[in-house]
């Protein structure tokens, strides 16, 4: 017998657009499926994971849809959006705020130790501690929280 757990939610926005009398919806999913323990392999010397990590799957899918919808690369994306994150955290802006605050923070991903987490920390760790991100306009452009403030979603 084997299961699978998985997390999926939506998140609605309406936009309003008062000099037309009018609004935009923009619903966006996310769907997280988490590794079962009948996924572990055998792998030489040592027992390894043969799926990803709940977290790491979740910055795969949000990185891919940063590229999509930006058309940029989406690793540089969201390591720009974590940076961004991190230097200015969204205490204000409540429950949502701090869904992409704990989204966006990879120290919570204590388990995970390659490179991609790695670069993720370091995306953080530039944003808590110089509070400048300017490094990583050139592989991303576009600031997701500027997109989202425009309306441009």
């Amino acid at each position: 017998a084997s299961y699978a757990l998985s997390m999926s939610f939506t998140i609605d926005l309406s936009i309003p657009i008062p000099d037309l009398s009018t609004e935009i919806l923009v619903t966006v999913p996310f769907s997280v499926d988490f590794p079962t323990s009948s996924a572990r392999s055998f792998s030489g010397r040592s027992f390894s994971s043969a799926l990803e990590s709940p977290r790491a799957s979740m910055y795969k899918y949000i990185e891919k849809y940063m590229s999509q919808v930006t058309g940029a690369d989406g690793h540089a994306c969201l390591l720009r959006a974590m940076c961004e994150a991190s230097s200015t955290p969204l205490h204000d802006e409540g429950i949502l705020g701090d869904a992409v605050n704990f989204l966006l923070t990879a120290n919570y991903a204590s388990e995970e130790n390659d490179e991609k987490f790695k670069k993720y920390l370091e995306a953080q760790a530039v944003g808590q501690l110089k509070e400048d991100c300017s490094g990583f306009h050139k592989e991303c452009p576009i600031s997701l929280f500027k997109f989202l403030d425009n309306n441009v979603l």
